[in-house]
């Protein structure tokens, strides 16, 4: 959707780029937690096993913030002028693959 979008708005100077966002903390985190609670339910583990597992599921190890999202629009915004039709990780590696480390 991103690129056809680019594609579309492009003629008219209008440039569309998307952030994939991975696990995000920061207020109002409440899908993440609500997903997390959910898993933790079927698989009858704590909610902190949960989290480790996700965490383990990333490169980076860690959460993204929500400042770090912002960062990423700021760059999309103020940096990447010639840029269009991108759609910009910021999952800490969480969508390069399963790492899977012991969970």
């Amino acid at each position: 959707m991103t690129k056809v979008t680019a594609i579309e708005a492009g003629p008219y100077g209008i440039r569309v780029n998307a952030i994939h966002p991975g696990g995000v903390v920061g207020p109002g985190q409440f899908r993440m937690k609500k997903i997390i609670e959910t898993r933790a339910k079927l698989k009858k583990v704590s909610t902190d096993e949960v989290v480790k597992g996700y965490l383990n599921e990333t490169v980076i190890g860690r959460w993204i913030t929500d400042d770090e999202i912002g960062e990423a629009v700021l760059f999309l915004v103020t940096k990447a002028t010639a840029t269009t039709g991108w759609v910009l990780d910021c999952s800490g590696g969480w969508f390069i693959g399963p790492i899977r480390r012991g969970y």
